[in-house]
């Protein structure tokens, strides 16, 4: 027990004023006893008045507080665990023998393309060896978070793909950006601030990957 919490006694505490005595702290609420009124007007100085009656106030209050942080942390810890263990789990789905369970290891493991570790099994999976349908569906799915990180993932692939892989992301990068024209110009916006990337991989990819979205003639412009 944190030792601050020894001294937290009981409350409610009650800022009592008089004229003889000035500000004292009384245990309990007074609202419902017959005190004087002259116990509880206020002061001549309105800012102490304000500045004493939270701190009266904070003896019961702090602890409530205190209370409510834990709970939140408690709530947090246990989403991230959560999350945490998803993650795992997809990964661990990516390794399966089965196309069918890479496949959707990679839509899931889209949503996690923010944490460093999910980017090694994201860039193995665009790159599956066994079936490219595992990698037209995890690229595409990274390419849906039209963020970044997932155009960042692809121009990482597009830049080590051989000609049958290439081929398939070319398929999902028109399959995401071939609708609306903001979202492909967004993209290719994005694109050219990672140009800049002192990776070269990363550059020589994405040079691909906005000569592709480039070549796209979306359905849908703005009127």
């Amino acid at each position: 027990m944190p030792l601050y919490e020894l001294f937290i006694g009981f409350g409610p505490w009650t800022l009592v004023w008089d004229q003889a005595n000035g500000w004292t702290f009384a245990l309990g609420d007074l609202d419902g006893e017959d005190e004087p009124s002259e116990r509880r007007r206020l002061s001549p100085d309105l800012q102490l008045d304000a500045d004493l009656d939270f701190i009266a106030s904070a003896r019961q209050d702090m602890p409530r507080l205190i209370a409510e942080v834990r709970r939140l942390r408690a709530l947090l810890r246990g989403d991230s665990d959560r999350r945490h263990a998803a993650f795992v789990a997809l990964r661990e789905l990516g390794r399966s023998q089965d196309y069918r369970d890479r496949a959707d290891a990679g839509r899931g493991l889209a949503a996690f393309a923010d944490l460093q570790e999910a980017i090694g099994p994201l860039l193995e999976l665009v790159l599956d060896p066994g079936d490219t349908f595992v990698t037209r569906v995890t690229a595409e799915a990274v390419l849906r978070r039209r963020d970044g990180i997932g155009l960042r993932i692809v121009a990482s692939v597009l830049a080590v793909a051989d000609w049958s892989h290439s081929e398939w992301i070319h398929t999902a990068v028109r399959e995401v950006f071939g609708i609306f024209s903001e979202e492909r110009d967004r993209a290719m916006q994005l694109c050219e601030e990672m140009l800049q990337d002192l990776d070269e991989r990363v550059a020589l990819g994405t040079r691909q990957l906005h000569e592709a979205l480039a070549e796209i003639d979306p359905v849908l412009r703005p009127a």
